[in-house]
C-alpha cells in the first residue's frame, strides 16, 4: 500500500467532505471485502471521508496509473507492484510516510520484515508499506542431487552459495551427469515452483 503525492490543503479541511481513490489490480470478493471494511473503520474515526475502490487489471495497472500522474489526476492511496518501487520513488510521485507513521505510537516497524520494508525506503524516508507479500520456493529432487555428486539447494543457501550462478551451474552438471533428465528453464522453474528437473 502507498500514497501518492498530493498537493498540501490551503485550508482546514476537517470537516467537509473527502473521497479517497484507491487503486488495485485485484477484483476479488475476498479482496475488496477486506479493503472495505478497513475503509469503514477509518470512516468510523473520519466520518467525512469516503474510500472509492478502483480495480485495474494488473497487465494495465502500472501504465493506467502511470497516465493518472501524467495527468495530475493520481489515486491517494493504492497498491504498488514491486517492480515499479525504485522509478516511482525517483521521480517524486509517492509521499514520505515515515514522518507520520513514525509519531504514531501504535505503530510498531518491526512487525515487518527488514528486506520487504527496504524496498520502500530511501534514507530516512518511507515511500510505501508492505500490505502483502507472496512467497517464494522451489522444490528439488535431493536424489538427482546426489547423482550428480553436488550439493542440494539447502546446503548452498545455509552457506551463502544459493545464487542464480549456482542455481545454473546445478542445473547444468545434473543435465551432464544424466542425459534422460530434462532441466528446465529458470524463470520456468521459478514460476511454477515444480522443480529443478523433469524427468522425460
Amino acid at each position: 500500500m502507498v500514497v501518492t503525492a498530493t498537493p498540501e490543503p490551503t485550508k482546514d479541511t476537517s470537516k467537509e467532505p473527502v473521497t479517497l481513490k484507491f487503486t488495485t489490480w485485484s477484483s476479488n470478493e475476498g479482496h475488496l471485502k477486506m479493503l472495505n471494511e478497513i475503509a469503514e473503520a477509518y470512516k468510523a474515526e473520519h466520518p467525512n471521508v469516503t474510500v472509492q475502490f478502483i480495480s485495474i487489471p494488473f497487465v494495465d495497472y502500472g501504465s493506467k496509473v502511470t497516465v493518472q500522474l501524467a495527468g495530475g489526476n493520481p489515486p491517494d492511496l493504492g497498491w504498488l507492484p514491486e517492480s515499479l518501487s525504485t522509478s516511482w520513488i525517483g521521480a517524486g510521485v509517492l509521499a514520505d510516510l515515515a514522518p507520520t507513521l513514525k509519531t504514531d505510537s501504535t505503530y510498531d516497524f518491526a512487525d515487518f520484515s527488514t528486506s520487504a520494508l527496504r524496498l520502500w525506503q530511501s534514507g530516512e524516508a518511507l515511500y510505501g508499506v508492505p500490505f502483502s507479500n507472496s512467497p517464494a520456493f522451489m522444490v528439488f529432487n535431493k536424489d538427482l542431487f546426489a547423482s550428480a555428486g553436488i550439493d542440494t539447494p539447502d546446503i548452498l543457501l545455509k552457506n551463502g552459495n544459493w545464487t542464480w550462478e549456482t542455481l545454473a551451474a546445478s542445473a547444468k552438471t545434473i543435465t551432464e551427469k544424466n542425459r534422460a533428465l530434462l532441466v528446465t528453464s529458470i524463470p520456468t522453474c521459478i514460476r511454477t515452483c515444480i522443480g529443478l528437473v523433469c524427468r522425460l
